[in-house]
């Protein structure tokens, strides 16, 4: 359940901007086009998590959380003005919340397996 809400809250922000990018007529240029493939993809990828948690599922939303927050982190350390610093930082605690709902789903599904093993003996 846990990569079902990290994957959720990333389709959720990029969703944000297909809709921003639709209304502002962006939507044939390749940011548009890429923002509505990624909200398609994160959508499935939520679907899918929810209805079958596994263990690839939810290594993948926290390599894919890790990284978002790595480069956040980046962003962070390379910014000069501290204005722009505390917006990166508001940006980056969606991903950090991401990264922890994918370690929870990590644990989750092992526990699942875990429990499945047992109600078949």
């Amino acid at each position: 359940m846990g990569a079902c809400w990290a994957f959720g809250l990333v389709a959720v922000s990029l969703l944000a901007f297909s809709v921003f990018c639709i209304f502002k007529g962006y939507a044939l240029t390749p940011d548009g086009c890429a923002a509505m493939l990624g909200t398609a993809l994160f959508l499935y990828l939520t679907w899918r998590s929810y209805a079958r948690p596994t263990v690839l599922l939810s290594c993948l939303a926290f390599a894919l959380m890790a990284l978002d927050v790595a480069f956040n982190v980046a962003l962070l350390v390379s910014v000069d003005k501290p204005s722009y610093a505390g917006a990166v930082v508001k940006v980056s605690f969606l991903p950090f919340l991401a990264l922890v709902a994918a370690v929870g789903g990590i644990r989750g599904s092992i526990a699942l397996r875990r429990f499945a093993k047992r109600a078949v003996r």
